[in-house]
């Protein structure tokens, strides 16, 4: 329909022009054919308007919205710094308290961290720590930082606190800010003050003789029973809580039981043994070994000597001379009896030798470094998976200061001075230990030179061994900082 009318419409156009071109040659009729030019315009106009097609309205667009995603947030904060530098950190580890450690209400402890500058700027006294919020736990507001840390470089630092005497979950937070206070690093402490305590089972000792007098060559065993006891010694060797020991002193002797309690306390227990003599009756002044327990197949030297009217001395039946020493490597526990006759008759003393087995040893070095008039951890040898030994600095305004290795608070962990004998694991075996500092260099030890060597025994909180032997120690004079090398054997 619509294309129909369109063509009508160009029809009457045609036509219209035709009468238009007509007229053109009398100009008699020149005013009429003007008025008819305008007739035929407004008629041309009419027409088109009436044949045009409707218009169709173009569509409107709406633009769609556009989204902007969220900033993702970083886990280290980025923070400019001086001359165009950026600060930026990195949290290694804890050090010592790990997160939910326990630890009773109102004991100190010292929180130590490590971190890394991972930034571009040079951390200097300038630099912070400041506690942000949380539990304070009686720690330091600000801890500057000391000396210098280079891009790239570790820093390690502790805070010493006190637990909160309230029960539960405790949590504090500092922060490390530059020059300007500008915070970009954060640490966290996470403890947990247990309530009310559990009383500590008393310790129970019984230790008794089958004899308290005896004659010379006579002997006697001694029984021993411990419960509720951390560790127990007899003679000086560590000894299972429940045991006995056959013992033939030739003079008037006293045995000591040492125990450990479970709060760390020491106390013991002795008996005194009576010898009595006969006339002409062979003495033996000593009968012992270099080693009491050994490793499978170790050697050892065992002495002995014996005097008065003797006729025959005999070491576990061969006879032998009145005095001297024998090389033996057993490889199980063994027996040595030493046997003197004379005109007042017989007298026998036994030697027993523990033998063990040594587990795998590891063997390596480490150099551990400490700074002087600072009350606060240094550095760490790890040895059990953990800080097991520290090495620091203990000053006195009246003497030099003591160099000293000394167990990590907390951690159960043992030592014990073997001088310049190199102990073995046999020897960390069977020493004593207890949880005092050991001097490496001070007014109570001053004989580290390149021909002596000092050795160490470990033990540590899951019943490893270790020994550990000083191979040097070097003291800065102008501030009396110290660094120590040492070489260790770990079982």
């Amino acid at each position: 329909m619509k294309t129909n009318r369109f063509l009508i419409g160009i029809l009457l156009v045609g036509v219209i022009l035709g009468l238009i071109t007509g007229c053109k040659g009398n100009k008699d009729t020149e005013g009429e054919e003007n008025d008819t030019q305008i007739a035929i315009a407004i008629a041309l106009t009419q027409t088109a308007a009436a044949i045009a097609p409707p218009t169709t309205p173009a569509p409107t667009f709406t633009p769609a919205q556009i989204l902007t995603p969220p900033t993702p947030t970083p886990d280290v904060t980025n923070t400019p710094g001086a001359q165009g530098c950026t600060n930026n950190y990195t949290f290694i580890a804890d050090v010592t308290i790990p997160d939910g450690t326990s630890i009773n209400p109102g004991k100190s402890f010292i929180k130590t961290w490590r971190v890394k500058n991972s930034g571009t700027c040079t951390w200097d006294s300038t630099y912070q720590w400041v506690f942000s919020k949380g539990t304070q736990m009686n720690g330091n507001s600000t801890i500057p930082i000391e000396g210098t840390v280079a891009p790239g470089a570790e820093y390690q630092f502790s805070v010493n606190l006190v637990a909160p005497t309230a029960a539960g979950k405790h949590s504090g937070e500092w922060r490390i800010t530059d020059n300007s206070g500008a915070p970009f690093g954060l640490v966290t402490v996470n403890i947990e003050v247990p309530g009310t305590p559990t009383p500590t089972p008393s310790a129970s000792i019984a230790f008794n003789a089958t004899k308290t007098s005896i004659m010379v060559g006579e002997c006697t065993t001694l029984t021993w029973k411990v419960e509720n006891v951390r560790a127990v010694y007899f003679q000086g060797k560590g000894v299972p809580g429940e045991g006995h020991e056959k013992v033939c002193p030739t003079k008037t002797t006293t045995y000591k039981l040492d125990i450990e309690r479970l709060d760390g306390w020491k106390e013991g227990k002795q008996l005194i043994i009576e010898v009595k003599t006969s006339e002409n009756l062979p003495e033996i002044n000593y009968f012992r070994a270099s080693k009491e327990t050994i490793v499978s197949k170790e050697e050892i030297e065992i002495s002995w000597s014996v005097q008065g009217e003797v006729d025959k001395v005999t070491l576990d039946g061969n006879e032998v001379p009145l005095s001297g020493y024998k090389f033996y490597s057993p490889v199980t526990d063994t027996t040595y009896t030493l046997k003197a006759t004379g005109p007042g008759g017989s007298i026998s003393q036994d030697l027993k030798i523990s033998v063990i087995t040594a587990p795998s040893e590891t063997k390596g070095n480490a150099v551990l470094e400490a700074k002087a008039n600072e009350d606060k951890d240094e550095s760490y040898l790890a040895l059990d998976g953990g800080n097991d030994i520290q090495f620091a600095i203990r000053t006195s305004p009246t003497a030099p200061p003591n160099y000293v290795l000394l167990p990590i608070a907390g951690n159960n962990v043992r030592i014990a001075d073997m001088g310049a004998t190199e102990p073995g694991y046999s020897g960390c075996y069977a020493t004593a230990y207890n949880n005092t500092e050991v001097i490496i260099f001070g007014q109570a030890r001053m004989d580290l030179s390149e021909d002596t060597d000092i050795y160490l025994c470990v033990k540590t909180d899951k019943g490893k061994y270790a020994q550990l032997r000083i191979a040097d120690l070097e003291i800065n004079d102008s501030d009396e900082s110290a660094i120590l090398s040492l070489d260790y054997s770990y079982w």
